[in-house]
């Protein structure tokens, strides 16, 4: 009898996790819509969630449905870094952003600070930003680009340049 194990290279497990990753962003703009309540991709240098809005209380909170938007960690040897600052600034002033900054600490809970936020409006609508999953090494680099557009692509290593 042969056992055989199949474990794959890092680049087939960070392809799949920000497969995942746009699937999930996707179904949080289509959750926001059809709940009419302000979430967020919150993420961390090693793990990402999602989080809702108090509105009366202006604090964030993790979505803790045990399933679909709970926090997801990342293959060992991986992190993600958030890509906003290559934006132009006229065109921020056009959309909403949700990040954790040390203005806005007394509106999160004090566990909370080592996420930053990407907001998702209640009309499904995100600011323009780029997540980049990146190894260890800083050799295999993914990207999910939110578009001025509002449109979601994963760019993948080879087009990387």
């Amino acid at each position: 009898m042969v056992m055989s194990i199949r474990t794959g290279d890092i680049s087939e497990h960070m392809e799949i996790e920000m497969n995942r990753l746009h699937a999930l962003v996707s179904l949080a703009q289509e959750e926001a819509i059809l709940q009419g309540q302000v979430m967020a991709l919150a993420i961390g240098e090693t793990s990402y969630r999602f989080d809702v809005l108090d509105i009366e209380n202006e604090t964030w909170s993790a979505v803790d449905d045990g399933r679909v938007f709970r926090e997801r960690n990342l293959v060992p040897g991986t992190h993600l870094v958030l890509v906003i600052d290559e934006i132009e600034e006229d065109k921020k002033q056009e959309f909403t952003l949700a990040l954790s900054t040390e203005e806005d600490e007394a509106t999160t809970d004090k566990e909370e600070d080592d996420f930053q936020r990407v907001q998702i409006e209640p009309s499904g609508e995100m600011f323009p930003f780029e997540l980049v999953l990146r190894n260890e090494d800083e050799t295999i680099e993914f990207r999910l680009v939110m578009g001025e557009d509002g449109e979601l692509n994963i760019v993948l290593p080879e087009e990387v340049i």
